[in-house]
């Protein structure tokens, strides 16, 4: 089967390790062959680079009629047997090809819960959902979210790789490496960009420190944080870490006591799969499919959006706790287990392919 996957980049974020996990896992199960068109030469999953993947990067720019031509060409050549988008306006690309060519389309743009204006969604959304065999959404929140024609619609969770746990880096080495003194860490893992609720996270942090001091608190991803930097007094510096995305991010996640995701808007947030893999307890803001993931109390911890005041609560309490820490852990890992596997995952989106193609991988 020849799989043609169109993604803005392959850079460091959720949708961007799924699909490197998925091409990795299709080309285990053999008899495929994938091409990967990007938009961004931004490279993070540098581990599906090999022979049997191929990645072609186009430009986006009026001359290039936005990556419509340059698009056809490469598919053109490969003649795939299935396209698969990850976004909205580079699924809008594929459609001329798509429909041309009669080559099935599997549109995977709707991987977040954020909210559009109208004319967006007719554009962005409804349009493409129009000439799409299937589309493919991580959470049941977002077929109403973004009204999602039912009979075309399939909700696939994302999946967690229990592989990426088998060779952890050692604890007491990566907190020396990191300079961490204090006996406990919370750590919260997304890009700096305005959707995700640092403000929140530091706010609480800081509240939390006012009253327990032998606590470090990690802020990791992308972009730039100086403006939360600035959040903190110089007197309580030291109890912050701000580093930039990792290729190993699971060794520091597990360092940590905590995981906190506050935000404004998610889809379903693979950086809380992770911690809860690891069996750590969670906090996280109940927005968009959060609470398909987490169950308040059983095997995480939810609160209000932009709510320090709760926030504080969920932490202090935890650090108190280490039988609630462990609880709240090992029901995470379960819940992974079962619902949230990586070849779950993989299963679902095979059958996909083979539903809408004649050739089976």
């Amino acid at each position: 089967m020849k799989i043609l996957y169109i993604i803005e980049s392959l850079g460091p974020g959720g949708k961007e390790r799924r699909l490197s996990q998925l091409v990795l896992s299709l080309l285990a199960i053999g008899n495929c062959e994938i091409k990967i068109i990007v938009t961004s030469n931004k490279l993070h999953y540098s581990e599906i680079l090999n022979d049997k993947v191929s990645i072609h990067h186009i430009e986006k720019s009026p001359r290039n009629l936005f990556g419509i031509m340059q698009f056809w060409k490469i598919a053109a050549d490969f003649k795939p047997h299935i396209i698969h988008t990850w976004g909205g306006l580079i699924t809008l690309i594929a459609i001329p090809f798509a429909l041309f060519k009669r080559t099935p389309l599997i549109n995977g743009q709707v991987t977040a819960n954020s909210k559009v204006s109208l004319i967006d969604l007719i554009v962005f959304y409804h349009l493409p959902f129009l000439f799409s065999n299937v589309i493919v959404t991580n959470t049941k929140r977002a077929i109403m979210e973004y009204r999602i024609p039912k009979r075309k619609v399939q909700c696939i969770y994302n999946g967690f790789d229990f592989n990426r746990l088998s060779n952890l880096g050692d604890k007491h080495e990566i907190r020396n490496q990191l300079g961490i003194k204090t006996q406990y860490v919370v750590g919260m893992v997304a890009s700096f960009v305005p959707l995700k609720d640092y403000k929140t996270y530091i706010e609480a942090a800081l509240n939390v420190l006012h009253q327990k001091r032998e606590v470090t608190f990690l802020a990791i991803g992308s972009g730039n944080s100086s403006e939360y930097v600035k959040m903190i007094p110089n007197q309580l510096q030291n109890k912050f870490i701000f580093m930039t995305a990792q290729k190993k991010i699971e060794d520091i996640m597990n360092i940590c006591d905590i995981g906190v995701l506050a935000t404004l808007s998610e889809g379903m947030p693979n950086v809380l799969l992770e911690f809860m893999a690891l069996g750590k307890p969670v906090i996280a803001t109940d927005v968009g499919g959060i609470p398909e993931l987490i169950t308040h109390e059983v095997n995480g911890l939810l609160f209000f959006k932009q709510s320090t005041t709760e926030l504080t609560e969920h932490i202090m309490t935890l650090l108190k706790s280490n039988n609630k820490r462990q609880y709240l852990g090992d029901n995470a890992v379960k819940t992974i287990k079962n619902c949230f596997s990586f070849k779950k995952m993989t299963e679902e989106y095979v059958k996909i392919y083979k539903k809408f193609s004649a050739i089976t991988c």
